[in-house]
């Protein structure tokens, strides 16, 4: 039968597939030998969807899968649909007596004691290669090796695997013609059997061999070069003693970079040649026909260069893995043979075991057991004859990592089948049944499991699955066919390629065309999780990669969950697309494949999101977190002055800071934070959406808004609860926005979260100098802690509103203490603690600000205290700090170990109860490159510290207020964002600025020191800490290598211009900024900027989204070429009017992100799915911020800075001065498309073009 024939259906709705003695076997599945057959058994015309075209979610394997779902969805007929509908209701117990009585109990119908053999036979018979071999198909192999596990023979289905699908084929693919004409033919006919020999004493890694291959160059005309080979390898011997060894080696080559180097070959030995010696001695017994491992011994083995198969290192990766993946194909489909023999083998003992006075059979576990068993089974068969399919149509090129998972899985599933048969027949009938029926049984599970195990390619598949995640195969990515061969070039490449979500990366995004979309209707909710599943991996996935960036290859624990993932996620979409071919031609039993399907899905979703992801990512109980932009969407996201950097997911436990419960002492009977109108949100919302999205995709997301808003939806459900939550708290968003936005937040602080901010410089010419300064600054914070702790802090209000005040007493004597799984905020402000930490050469001191009587410190006397310091730490020690600056579970694992010491546990309790941290730089070391002007060198300094060779060692990044004050004059401040936004920080700013100005020598001089002098805290640091930090330094560097900073003082005009044009600056800006993005990128950006809601109790912040249609509108009018001035300026004003408009919804709790968040949460608190909304492309992109703004005005000359909120985006600070801006911009150097000096560029052009087109429609009025 070649391709193109397809059989057709038998009278009983089952087609014929590949002739076999089996004839009713468990599951009686025969699958077809063609793609075509097995995506439909019927005469109609297959025709390809354009579903079945889409790259779909993380990788190639889905790819395929979906591919041959969107053909077999073709076959779909109303008819069909009504008729068998009403048949999909059995029960759990009616499906597993079908599964007893129907499809297990059976006999296997065949009266040939061995079938096996007679067709391993026959086909050792057929040559139609023309060069030699069987010319069976993909599909036609894996039936064989079916047949040969549901009669136990495994050891033949592995000997038929080396020769067809690791020799054969190898040869077939890789060799020279010579070499496929000396032994193709005899491979086919079992005059040759053939050995795999890969593992030696260096393991199965290619590159880490201990063979070794040396290169002889002939040295007369008529010699021809060889190897000599030497080594000791293990193979597995079938059936006889091999006559060939396909083996791994390592020889000396010029590698790509032209350097000499030890490269992997792949090279025949035949068994005569002399110094081959096979070690019979050596054997263990595998499987129920006693297959052996053997070594064999290679002395100074000539081996002709004739005999090299493929040439390199390339090749060597390739067939070690082309190999070993097609075999893991048939070994799959022995493994669903061998599954369906046990379950045979086991029925009639249950039947006939009594347990507790009843028959074994009767009992729920057994059920349980059993069904699992053919779950395993059903399973295998599924994603095996898949990926055969797949592998057999020329249309698809590349199946690889298909292959691969079915190894994977071969291996897994026998594992499972072992544990549930010593479940079922209990662990003295399985371990000491010796060589009876199930003792071999038991044995044969775990060793093959063992043997056919293989973790490297768990890392291949991970790797893969980075490699294609998101984004489409370029040249780069389609030359590294192997990720292993270079894994860091492959996560190089993907740090960039993962800035913009899969649904940026595309006009259209990729589940565009869902599943569903391509099954049978029955399978929707099925389907439907499946998507969701995809694109929570996909997502996971870019989380890994940018958190980590290269050292991604390093998390081990990671790829293997990202493994696991994916094979779950190939094998629920093997099961459906087999179960919707099934019911679409009307097969026998299609009840029974729906049912499966379904069953399956539901029990993996729970593996997925409870067992895999949950180690990874956090996901809680067994409800998905969905990160950024997925999730979080456009309610949690926020930058960072006033907000956060990374998105909530799910309530965790109250804090006690910023507990809604204790009201503020500044203020008396504020209101509580409103719930907006189900209603007049979702109008917002659509109108925020509105420019990124074209007219299709708008249409989909109004559908959506009405569906879920409509008066008994989900929506209004939703809304009811969050009005419920809302009478009962003082602010509803406050315990969830503390613990999901912040405290359970994994990426690390510096740059992500915490932002730095630059107060006037100063010129420093010796030590003493900085230490004057910083003795000042520090004495200027002491005083402004004791005005907050007197609560003589002016009142501070919004209009006529006055706001919360709480957040002042926030700021001081706490620290975020780092958490495996969630950090936790500590305050001491109660205690009034009266000491600081000061941090020099990456020593850390006590220092006492308060002399008796609790009487402040003057000037002078901190001065003396900093002189102590710096002559107690003249030489630097170790940079304990930058564990601060790690990923927060890795930190907090390693601040377990530092507390372990009672002496460090002591020293940080001392860190955690400081009013703030003190930080004496040495040099700036900020490369040149990195910063073209002092002013951005001194940004760079204060939001990351310049790496280790910098100042970061210098740091504790946990604590809320860190003080810094450089060796060339720069000061500035660094704060963590969890207990409080900007507005707080920029006033302490602007007070210390003004204490340094007037120069003030302020404290009392004649306070008494309770203390000699400063305390330095020397922690005890173990072995195992050292490596930590070198990995954090690493980290550390990474992110600060990547970002690119520019401080710039926009120098033309100010906001008195623009209030004298009768416009709002803060608005102005925020045009301006627009108008610089679409000159840029030709597209309006989707921008954040922080509203505060403080005229509430416990209030925080909303979101503010500046891109209109009003904006893109005005946008588009400034870059026409036509169009006079005065339109551009009424176009300006309406832009500037409309973001007023939505500013003053914002700051009153009426805004769109953080109401659509508590509905989201207060779903997911109940246990709720996900509301189809949250998951639309209108609601993504409208909340993917690629400008993170925020306006923090000072009336001095400062500036705040922080890093991107997603990896293609950039942040934006500005501070409207009367007669200039102070702007600070960054962006990510990994992203090709973001530069934040062409951002500066095009700024400045947009504000001196906006000015232009003012003072042309100004004159035009006159």
């Amino acid at each position: 039968m070649n391709d193109m024939q397809i059989d057709r259906p038998l009278r009983n709705g089952r087609g014929t597939g590949l002739a076999s003695p089996v004839a009713g076997g468990a599951f009686a599945y025969h699958p077809p030998i063609s793609l075509k057959a097995a995506i439909g058994w019927c005469s109609h015309p297959v025709k390809v969807t354009a579903a079945s075209k889409t790259i779909l979610s993380c990788s190639c394997f889905l790819r395929m899968s979906i591919k041959l779902i969107g053909q077999s969805g073709q076959l779909l007929t109303q008819s069909v649909v009504s008729k068998r509908r009403s048949s999909l209701t059995l029960n759990t117990r009616n499906f597993f007596g079908y599964i007893k009585n129907k499809l297990l109990a059976p006999a296997l119908g065949s009266t040939e004691e061995e079938p096996g053999k007679s067709v391993v036979q026959d086909d050792a018979k057929k040559k139609d290669v023309a060069d030699g071999g069987k010319g069976y198909s993909l599909m036609e192999r894996c039936r064989i090796a079916e047949v040969c596990g549901s009669f136990g023979h495994t050891d033949l289905a592995h000997f038929l695997s080396v020769q067809s699908d690791l020799a054969a084929e190898v040869l077939k693919v890789y060799s020279a013609e010579e070499q496929r004409e000396r032994y193709l033919s005899k491979l086919a006919t079992g005059e040759l059997q053939a050995a795999w020999c890969l593992d030696d004493e260096g393991g199965s890694d290619v590159e880490f061999l201990r063979t070794i291959a040396h290169g002889i160059v002939p040295e007369e005309e008529n010699e021809t070069g060889h190897y000599i080979l030497n080594g000791r390898k293990k193979f597995v011997a079938s059936l006889g003693s091999p006559n060939i060894f396909f083996v791994f080696a390592l020889t000396e080559m010029v590698n790509e970079y032209k350097n000499q180097a030890m490269l992997p070959i792949v090279c025949i030995v035949e068994k005569d040649s002399p110094g081959v010696e096979i070690l019979p001695d050596r054997t263990v017994s595998v499987g129920l026909h006693s297959t052996k491992f053997h070594e064999v011994v290679f002395n100074n083995v000539h081996v002709p260069l004739e005999n090299l198969v493929g040439v390199g290192e390339t090749n060597a990766f390739h067939i070690r893995f082309h190999g070993t993946a097609v075999a893991g194909v048939t070994s799959l489909a022995s493994t669903a043979g061998f599954i369906k023999w046990t379950i045979q083998e086991v029925l009639p003992y249950i039947h006939s075991t009594k347990v507790v006075k009843s028959k074994m059979a009767d009992h729920a576990f057994v059920e349980h057991y059993l069904t699992q068993m053919s779950i395993l089974a059903y399973t295998a068969e599924s994603m095996a004859y898949l990926t055969a399919g797949l592998t057999d149509s020329k249309e698809f090129q590349d199946v690889l990592m298909e292959s691969v998972i079915c190894q994977i899985y071969s291996s897994e599933a026998l594992y499972k089948t072992a544990d549930m048969l010593n479940q079922l027949v209990g662990k003295q009938t399985a371990f000491q049944d010796g060589d009876g029926k199930f003792g071999r049984i038991y044995r044969d599970c775990l060793q093959q499991s063992a043997m056919i195990e293989d973790t490297i390619l768990k890392m291949f598949v991970a790797l893969h699955g980075i490699q294609h995640v998101g984004i489409k195969h370029g040249s780069h990515l389609e030359k590294l066919r192997h990720p292993l061969q270079n894994p860091k070039e492959v996560i190089k490449y993907n740090i960039s390629a993962l800035k913009a979500p899969f649904f940026r990366f595309n006009k259209h995004p990729k589940l565009r065309d869902n599943i569903f979309g391509s099954l049978h209707p029955s399978l929707k909710k099925s389907a439907d999780e499946v998507e969701r599943l995809c694109i929570l991996f996909e997502k996971a996935i870019e989380m890994c990669v940018l958190y980590n960036s290269v050292a991604t290859i390093q998390e081990h624990y990671c790829l293997m969950r990202m493994s696991e993932v994916a094979t779950y996620l190939f094998g629920m979409c093997a099961v459906m697309a087999r179960a919707s071919r099934s019911y679409c031609i009307g097969l026998q039993d299609a009840d029974y494949d729906m049912f499966l399907a379904d069953l399956v899905v539901r029990q993996w979703k729970y593996d997925v999101e409870a067992r895999l992801l949950k180690p990874l990512f956090g996901v809680k109980h067994m409800t998905p977190r969905l990160p950024q932009s997925v999730l979080v969407g456009s309610s949690g996201v926020q930058p960072f002055a006033t907000g956060v950097s990374t998105p909530p997911a799910v309530r965790a436990a109250p804090n006690p800071i910023g507990h809604p419960t204790k009201k503020s002492p500044y203020v008396t009977d504020l209101p509580r934070l409103p719930v907006p109108p189900l209603e007049s949100t979702l109008k917002k919302f659509l109108k925020t959406v509105r420019p990124h999205v074209d007219e299709d995709e708008f249409q989909t997301t109004e559908k959506l808004v009405a569906e879920f808003g409509r008066p008994g939806g989900i929506g209004q459900e939703l809304q009811v609860m969050l009005e419920q939550r809302a009478r009962q708290t003082e602010n509803w968003l406050a315990d969830w926005w503390l613990n999901t936005a912040y405290l359970e937040q994994r990426g690390p602080v510096v740059v992500t979260s915490s932002p730095g901010i630059l107060l006037p410089a100063m010129k420093f010419e010796r030590v003493e100098d900085q230490l004057w300064a910083a003795a000042g600054a520090a004495a200027a914070i002491v005083e402004f802690t004791d005005l907050v702790n007197q609560q003589l802090i002016p009142q501070e209000r919004q209009g006529k509103f006055p706001l919360d005040m709480s957040q002042y007493g926030k700021v001081f004597c706490t620290m975020r203490v780092p958490g495996v799984t969630r950090d936790k905020m500590l305050s001491f402000g109660e205690e009034r603690p009266t000491h600081i930490i000061v941090a020099h050469n990456n020593h850390f001191f006590r220092v006492e600000v308060y002399g008796e009587n609790r009487q402040p410190l003057s000037h002078m006397q901190l001065y003396d205290q900093l002189l102590q310091v710096v002559a107690q730490s003249r030489e630097k020690t170790l940079p304990l700090g930058v564990l601060t600056s790690d990923e927060r579970s890795r930190w907090g694992q390693n601040y377990e170990i530092l507390m372990n010491d009672f002496t460090n546990s002591i020293k940080l309790d001392v860190m955690n109860k400081a009013k703030f941290l003190l930080c004496l730089d040495g040099p700036n070391r900020v490369m040149p490159e990195n910063a073209p002007d002092e002013r951005t060198a001194a940004a760079l300094q204060m939001i990351h510290g310049c790496g280790v060779q910098g100042n970061a060692g210098n740091r504790w990044f946990d604590k809320t207020v860190q003080l810094i004050v450089g060796r060339e004059g720069q000061i500035g401040v660094t704060y963590e964002h969890t207990p409080a936004e900007g507005p707080p920080i920029a006033t302490l700013c602007d007070f210390i600025t003004d204490r340094m100005i007037e120069g003030e020598q302020r404290g009392t001089l004649n306070a008494v020191l309770l203390k000699e002098g400063p305390e330095r805290l020397d922690f005890e640091v173990p072995s195992n800490l050292l490596l930590a930090m070198k990995e954090a330094e690493s980290a550390l560097e990474r992110m600060v290598d990547d970002l690119e900073m520019t401080a710039y003082v926009f120098p033309h005009y100010g906001k008195n211009y623009i209030k004298s044009l009768g416009l709002s600056p803060d608005s102005y800006i925020q045009m301006a900024l627009q108008l610089a993005f679409f000159k840029i990128h030709a597209e309006p950006g989707a921008a954040y900027e922080s509203a505060s809601t403080r005229r509430y109790v416990g209030g925080r912040t909303e979101t503010i989204r500046s891109c209109s249609p009003e904006s893109v509108l005005f946008c588009q009018a400034m870059e026409a070429k036509s169009g006079s001035d005065k339109e551009k300026f009424e176009s300006l004003k309406r832009a500037v009017n409309a973001h007023k408009e939505y500013v003053s919804e914002a700051v009153a709790g009426y805004g769109v992100d953080r109401h659509l968040l508590g509905l989201k949460l207060v779903a997911l608190d109940a246990g709720m799915n996900l509301p189809p909304l949250y998951m639309d492309a209108g609601y993504i992109r409208s909340a993917y911020f690629r400008l993170s703004t925020s306006q923090v005005p000072s009336r001095f000359d400062t500036v705040m800075f922080f890093g991107p909120m997603f990896p293609d985006g950039y942040a934006i600070c500005y501070n409207p001065r009367e007669d200039c801006i102070n702007l600070g911009l960054s962006s990510f150097k990994s992203c090709p498309e973001t530069f934040s000096r062409e951002f500066r560029n095009q700024l400045e052009k947009s504000l001196l073009q906006m000015r232009d087109i003012s003072l042309s429609y100004s004159k035009a009025k006159l």
